[in-house]
Protein backbone atom coordinates (compact mmCIF):
# COMPACT_ATOMS: atom_id res chain seq x y z
CA UNK A 1 0.00 0.00 0.00
CA UNK A 2 2.68 2.56 0.92
CA UNK A 3 4.62 1.76 -2.22
CA UNK A 4 1.34 2.58 -4.34
CA UNK A 5 1.30 5.73 -2.27
CA UNK A 6 4.97 6.71 -3.18
CA UNK A 7 4.44 5.79 -6.67
CA UNK A 8 1.59 7.95 -7.27
CA UNK A 9 3.10 11.33 -4.99
CA UNK A 10 7.16 10.88 -5.54
CA UNK A 11 7.25 13.69 -8.27
CA UNK A 12 10.93 15.99 -6.91
CA UNK A 13 14.02 14.09 -6.26
CA UNK A 14 14.64 10.19 -6.72
CA UNK A 15 13.63 7.84 -3.97
CA UNK A 16 14.49 4.07 -4.18
CA UNK A 17 13.33 1.71 -2.03
CA UNK A 18 15.13 -1.18 -1.31
CA UNK A 19 13.18 -4.03 0.77
CA UNK A 20 14.89 -6.69 2.86
CA UNK A 21 14.42 -9.52 0.15
CA UNK A 22 16.88 -6.81 -1.82
CA UNK A 23 14.21 -6.05 -4.45
CA UNK A 24 14.47 -2.18 -5.06
CA UNK A 25 11.85 0.15 -6.53
CA UNK A 26 12.60 3.15 -7.63
CA UNK A 27 10.32 6.42 -7.39
CA UNK A 28 10.66 9.93 -9.29
CA UNK A 29 13.29 11.77 -10.68
CA UNK A 30 16.15 14.50 -10.16
CA UNK A 31 17.41 15.70 -6.76
CA UNK A 32 17.77 15.32 -3.96
CA UNK A 33 18.41 11.76 -4.21
CA UNK A 34 18.49 8.56 -1.87
CA UNK A 35 18.40 5.05 -1.18
CA UNK A 36 15.92 3.95 1.75
CA UNK A 37 17.30 0.78 2.69
CA UNK A 38 14.62 -1.30 4.88
CA UNK A 39 15.86 -3.66 7.24
CA UNK A 40 12.56 -5.31 8.62
CA UNK A 41 9.60 -6.17 6.89
CA UNK A 42 6.91 -4.56 9.21
CA UNK A 43 8.67 -1.31 9.17
CA UNK A 44 7.36 -0.43 6.19
CA UNK A 45 3.29 -0.92 7.47
CA UNK A 46 3.90 0.68 10.69
CA UNK A 47 4.86 3.84 8.56
CA UNK A 48 1.87 3.52 6.21
CA UNK A 49 -0.50 3.74 9.42
CA UNK A 50 1.44 6.52 11.45
CA UNK A 51 3.88 7.94 9.57
CA UNK A 52 4.39 10.84 11.98
CA UNK A 53 5.48 9.13 14.62
CA UNK A 54 6.35 5.30 12.93
CA UNK A 55 8.90 6.84 10.69
CA UNK A 56 11.55 8.12 13.77
CA UNK A 57 10.41 5.66 16.01
CA UNK A 58 11.61 2.46 13.46
CA UNK A 59 14.43 4.89 12.37
CA UNK A 60 15.50 4.72 16.38
CA UNK A 61 15.04 1.07 16.10
CA UNK A 62 17.20 0.22 13.62
CA UNK A 63 14.81 -0.83 11.26
CA UNK A 64 15.78 1.09 8.14
CA UNK A 65 18.54 3.38 7.23
CA UNK A 66 20.04 5.98 4.35
CA UNK A 67 22.26 4.37 1.76
CA UNK A 68 23.14 6.36 -1.70
CA UNK A 69 21.98 10.12 0.23
CA UNK A 70 21.82 11.66 3.11
CA UNK A 71 19.52 11.22 5.72
CA UNK A 72 18.28 14.55 4.94
CA UNK A 73 17.75 13.88 1.59
CA UNK A 74 14.96 11.04 2.36
CA UNK A 75 13.43 13.63 5.05
CA UNK A 76 13.32 16.45 1.92
CA UNK A 77 12.09 13.83 -0.60
CA UNK A 78 9.04 12.38 2.11
CA UNK A 79 8.21 15.60 3.53
CA UNK A 80 8.30 17.75 -0.19
CA UNK A 81 6.36 15.12 -1.98
CA UNK A 82 3.63 13.08 0.97
CA UNK A 83 3.18 15.99 3.42
CA UNK A 84 -0.26 16.95 2.32
CA UNK A 85 -1.25 13.23 0.69
CA UNK A 86 -1.81 11.34 4.50
CA UNK A 87 -5.12 10.03 4.48
CA UNK A 88 -7.33 11.46 6.97
CA UNK A 89 -5.31 14.55 7.34
CA UNK A 90 -8.41 16.27 7.77
CA UNK A 91 -10.31 14.31 10.16
CA UNK A 92 -6.88 14.86 12.46
CA UNK A 93 -7.20 18.49 11.96
CA UNK A 94 -10.31 18.44 13.71
CA UNK A 95 -9.49 16.44 16.37
CA UNK A 96 -5.73 17.98 16.75
CA UNK A 97 -7.46 19.95 19.80
CA UNK A 98 -8.91 16.86 22.03
CA UNK A 99 -5.69 15.03 21.05
CA UNK A 100 -3.44 17.48 22.53
CA UNK A 101 -5.73 18.47 25.77
CA UNK A 102 -5.12 14.64 26.42
CA UNK A 103 -1.75 14.14 25.96
CA UNK A 104 0.31 16.97 27.29
CA UNK A 105 -2.14 17.52 30.28
CA UNK A 106 0.74 18.61 32.94
CA UNK A 107 -0.64 18.24 36.59
CA UNK A 108 2.22 19.39 39.32
CA UNK A 109 3.46 15.67 39.63
CA UNK A 110 3.72 14.51 36.53
CA UNK A 111 5.23 18.04 35.33
CA UNK A 112 7.97 16.85 38.19
CA UNK A 113 8.48 13.53 36.19
CA UNK A 114 8.80 14.80 32.82
CA UNK A 115 11.31 17.53 34.13
CA UNK A 116 13.03 15.01 35.90
CA UNK A 117 13.16 12.63 32.82
CA UNK A 118 14.59 15.30 30.27
CA UNK A 119 16.76 17.10 32.79
CA UNK A 120 18.00 15.09 35.93
CA UNK A 121 20.99 13.45 33.29
CA UNK A 122 24.99 13.36 34.05
CA UNK A 123 25.72 17.56 33.66
CA UNK A 124 28.65 16.17 31.83
CA UNK A 125 26.18 15.10 28.75
CA UNK A 126 24.87 18.59 29.00
CA UNK A 127 28.06 20.47 28.61
CA UNK A 128 29.39 18.45 26.02
CA UNK A 129 26.79 21.02 23.41
CA UNK A 130 25.76 23.25 25.15
CA UNK A 131 27.64 27.11 25.62
CA UNK A 132 29.80 27.68 28.47
CA UNK A 133 26.67 29.40 30.44
CA UNK A 134 24.36 26.04 30.25
CA UNK A 135 21.44 28.54 28.13
CA UNK A 136 19.85 25.46 26.64
CA UNK A 137 17.68 27.24 23.95
CA UNK A 138 16.77 30.18 21.58
CA UNK A 139 20.20 30.98 20.79
CA UNK A 140 19.64 34.92 18.81
CA UNK A 141 21.80 34.65 15.49
CA UNK A 142 21.76 37.94 14.27
CA UNK A 143 24.43 36.85 12.12
CA UNK A 144 24.65 33.31 10.40
CA UNK A 145 28.13 33.47 11.58
CA UNK A 146 27.95 34.23 14.90
CA UNK A 147 29.37 31.81 17.96
CA UNK A 148 27.06 29.89 20.05
CA UNK A 149 28.25 31.81 22.64
CA UNK A 150 28.06 35.08 20.71
CA UNK A 151 24.51 34.08 20.10
CA UNK A 152 23.43 33.05 23.28
CA UNK A 153 25.09 36.30 24.49
CA UNK A 154 22.63 38.32 21.98
CA UNK A 155 19.22 36.80 23.40
CA UNK A 156 20.25 37.36 26.90
CA UNK A 157 20.76 41.30 25.86
CA UNK A 158 17.79 40.97 23.97
CA UNK A 159 15.45 40.00 26.79
CA UNK A 160 16.77 42.62 29.12
CA UNK A 161 15.78 45.29 26.97
CA UNK A 162 12.63 44.08 26.83
CA UNK A 163 11.72 43.85 30.60
CA UNK A 164 13.35 47.55 30.75
CA UNK A 165 14.76 46.69 34.48
CA UNK A 166 16.24 49.27 36.59
CA UNK A 167 19.22 48.44 39.31
CA UNK A 168 17.48 46.61 42.60
CA UNK A 169 14.24 44.99 40.95
CA UNK A 170 12.95 41.82 41.26
CA UNK A 171 12.50 39.62 38.29
CA UNK A 172 10.74 35.59 38.44
CA UNK A 173 12.35 33.10 35.71
CA UNK A 174 10.60 30.34 35.28
CA UNK A 175 11.91 27.54 33.96
CA UNK A 176 15.36 28.95 35.31
CA UNK A 177 17.81 25.95 33.77
CA UNK A 178 20.89 26.04 34.32
CA UNK A 179 20.71 29.40 35.48
CA UNK A 180 22.04 31.46 32.56
CA UNK A 181 20.08 34.23 32.14
CA UNK A 182 18.89 34.71 35.57
CA UNK A 183 22.65 35.30 36.20
CA UNK A 184 23.06 37.61 33.41
CA UNK A 185 20.42 40.10 34.32
CA UNK A 186 22.00 40.13 38.09
CA UNK A 187 25.54 40.87 36.43
CA UNK A 188 24.05 43.60 33.58
CA UNK A 189 21.04 44.93 35.00
CA UNK A 190 22.16 44.67 38.90
CA UNK A 191 18.55 43.06 39.47
CA UNK A 192 17.70 40.20 41.83
CA UNK A 193 16.12 37.18 40.51
CA UNK A 194 14.51 34.24 42.41
CA UNK A 195 14.60 31.07 39.53
CA UNK A 196 12.53 28.29 39.32
CA UNK A 197 12.71 24.78 38.01
CA UNK A 198 11.78 20.95 38.75
CA UNK A 199 14.81 19.80 38.05
CA UNK A 200 17.22 18.88 41.19
CA UNK A 201 20.63 18.79 38.71
CA UNK A 202 19.74 22.28 37.22
CA UNK A 203 18.68 24.05 41.31
CA UNK A 204 22.18 22.15 42.34
CA UNK A 205 24.57 23.03 39.52
CA UNK A 206 22.83 26.75 38.91
CA UNK A 207 23.36 27.49 43.09
CA UNK A 208 26.67 26.45 42.67
CA UNK A 209 27.82 28.66 39.72
CA UNK A 210 25.86 31.49 41.11
CA UNK A 211 28.17 30.82 44.58
CA UNK A 212 31.59 30.98 42.06
CA UNK A 213 30.58 34.07 40.59
CA UNK A 214 29.69 35.81 43.72
CA UNK A 215 26.10 36.43 42.86
CA UNK A 216 24.72 34.57 45.90
CA UNK A 217 23.21 37.21 47.37
CA UNK A 218 21.32 38.44 44.08
CA UNK A 219 20.26 34.76 42.86
CA UNK A 220 18.45 32.19 44.09
CA UNK A 221 17.45 29.21 42.77
CA UNK A 222 14.19 27.02 43.95
CA UNK A 223 12.83 23.29 43.11
CA UNK A 224 9.17 24.81 43.09
CA UNK A 225 6.51 24.67 39.99
CA UNK A 226 5.42 28.26 38.72
CA UNK A 227 2.12 27.31 39.46
CA UNK A 228 2.21 27.33 43.74
CA UNK A 229 4.73 30.16 43.64
CA UNK A 230 3.81 33.30 45.51
CA UNK A 231 5.52 36.66 45.00
CA UNK A 232 5.61 40.15 43.62
CA UNK A 233 8.13 41.13 41.03
CA UNK A 234 8.70 43.81 38.72
CA UNK A 235 9.30 41.63 35.74
CA UNK A 236 8.74 38.01 34.95
CA UNK A 237 10.46 36.30 31.75
CA UNK A 238 10.80 32.39 30.93
CA UNK A 239 12.67 31.02 28.07
CA UNK A 240 11.97 28.25 25.91
CA UNK A 241 9.34 26.85 28.21
CA UNK A 242 5.96 27.82 27.77
CA UNK A 243 5.29 24.95 24.94
CA UNK A 244 4.55 23.17 28.31
CA UNK A 245 2.07 25.83 29.72
CA UNK A 246 -1.47 26.20 28.92
CA UNK A 247 -2.77 29.31 27.55
CA UNK A 248 -5.11 29.85 30.81
CA UNK A 249 -1.97 29.27 32.90
CA UNK A 250 -0.27 32.09 30.96
CA UNK A 251 -3.22 34.55 31.44
CA UNK A 252 -2.52 33.88 35.30
CA UNK A 253 1.39 35.15 35.25
CA UNK A 254 0.69 39.24 35.29
CA UNK A 255 -0.67 38.36 38.89
CA UNK A 256 3.28 37.93 39.85
CA UNK A 257 3.84 41.55 39.23
CA UNK A 258 3.98 44.29 41.57
CA UNK A 259 0.81 46.68 40.94
CA UNK A 260 3.59 49.32 40.68
CA UNK A 261 5.54 47.52 37.44
CA UNK A 262 2.96 49.87 35.15
CA UNK A 263 2.75 46.51 32.58
CA UNK A 264 4.36 48.53 29.70
CA UNK A 265 4.34 46.33 26.21
CA UNK A 266 8.15 46.53 27.25
CA UNK A 267 7.45 44.64 30.00
CA UNK A 268 4.99 42.62 28.27
CA UNK A 269 8.23 40.87 26.33
CA UNK A 270 8.75 38.97 29.70
CA UNK A 271 5.06 37.57 29.64
CA UNK A 272 4.80 36.85 26.55
CA UNK A 273 5.91 33.21 25.51
CA UNK A 274 7.76 34.29 22.18
CA UNK A 275 11.39 33.11 23.25
CA UNK A 276 11.02 29.72 21.49
CA UNK A 277 12.58 27.91 18.56
CA UNK A 278 11.97 29.20 15.31
CA UNK A 279 13.97 28.83 12.10
CA UNK A 280 15.25 31.84 9.73
CA UNK A 281 12.42 31.89 7.08
CA UNK A 282 10.16 31.84 9.37
CA UNK A 283 11.14 33.87 12.34
CA UNK A 284 7.71 34.52 13.35
CA UNK A 285 6.28 30.64 13.80
CA UNK A 286 7.54 28.20 16.58
CA UNK A 287 8.48 24.86 15.65
CA UNK A 288 7.23 21.88 16.24
CA UNK A 289 9.01 18.59 16.93
CA UNK A 290 8.62 15.14 14.98
CA UNK A 291 5.41 13.85 17.22
CA UNK A 292 7.67 10.77 18.22
CA UNK A 293 9.75 13.42 19.89
CA UNK A 294 8.07 14.19 23.18
CA UNK A 295 7.63 10.85 24.54
CA UNK A 296 11.08 9.98 24.07
CA UNK A 297 13.12 13.34 24.52
CA UNK A 298 10.79 15.85 26.22
CA UNK A 299 7.48 14.26 27.67
CA UNK A 300 4.43 16.75 28.78
CA UNK A 301 5.54 19.78 25.91
CA UNK A 302 2.18 21.04 23.99
CA UNK A 303 2.15 21.26 20.23
CA UNK A 304 2.10 24.99 19.04
CA UNK A 305 -1.42 26.12 18.32
CA UNK A 306 -2.11 25.20 22.40
CA UNK A 307 0.74 27.51 23.49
Amino acid sequence: MFLKRLARHVRHGTLTVELPDGARHTFGAGEPSATWALRRASALPAIALNPGSALGETYMAGDWEVHEGELIDLLTILRVNLEGSQPGRAAKRLLAPIATLVTSWNNARTSLANVSHHYDLDEALFRAFLDRDMHYSCAYYREPEATLEAAQAAKCAHIQGKLCLSPGERVLDIGSGWGGIAMHLAEHAGVHVVGLTLSKEQRDAATAEAARRGLADRVQFRLEDYRHHRGQYDGVVSVGMFEHVRACRAAQLPALLRPSAGVSEARRGGLDPHHRPTLPAHPHQSVDPPPHLPRRLHPGRLRGAER
